[in-house]
């Protein structure tokens, strides 16, 4: 599973494909939320998803969440709906490993579920064409090390009784 900041970060990806994923579920928040900011949009979120299952070689399924009228009353401001919603954003598929669109677009202000069947030796097809983790990669010139080990964010330090309302933080960088 993974979210829009992950299909943007290359090496995050790079990741990703050398764990030889074969379907990849990309969950995406609800496109009907600020819809007019270009990055944030559903063109380069599906963008982003395409290139994903075509760099991977992997099938990926995308799923996003509507924004209902009964919804927007959340984004209300002085009680009509926000400028930043525009209902909607439903925009569930799946990609084949070679980037192909396998399902019909849904009705955008609509739930529902999209189905494919799946060909796993389409995976091998693609990736004989293009592999970023096979040997095109090329492993004699380049290495990424994943550091998997468990980190706090923040630890909290000792305090003296003179202290004892104030907290310090040690925060590793």
């Amino acid at each position: 599973m993974s979210i829009h900041h992950l299909h943007l970060q290359p090496l995050v990806k790079f990741t990703m494909y050398a764990q030889h994923e074969q379907i990849h579920v990309a969950g995406w928040p609800c496109f009907g939320i600020f819809a007019e900011h270009p990055s944030l949009g559903w063109e380069p979120s599906m963008a982003v998803s395409r290139t994903y299952a075509l760099e991977g070689g992997a099938f990926v399924v995308v799923s996003t969440q509507i924004l209902s009228e009964t919804g927007a009353q959340n984004f209300l401001v002085n009680g009509a709906p926000s400028p930043i919603v525009d209902f909607g954003g439903g925009y569930a598929r799946i990609y084949g490993p070679d980037g192909a669109l396998l399902t019909e677009p849904l009705d955008t202000h609509t739930e529902g579920l999209v189905y494919a069947d799946i060909d796993l030796s389409a995976i091998d097809i693609a990736k004989k064409f293009a592999d970023p983790v096979g040997h095109y990669s090329r492993p004699d010139v380049f290495t990424l090390t994943v550091d998997r080990t468990a980190r706090t964010p923040a630890t909290l330090g000792e305090t003296s009784t003179a202290e004892a309302d104030v907290l310090t933080y040690d925060v590793e960088v």
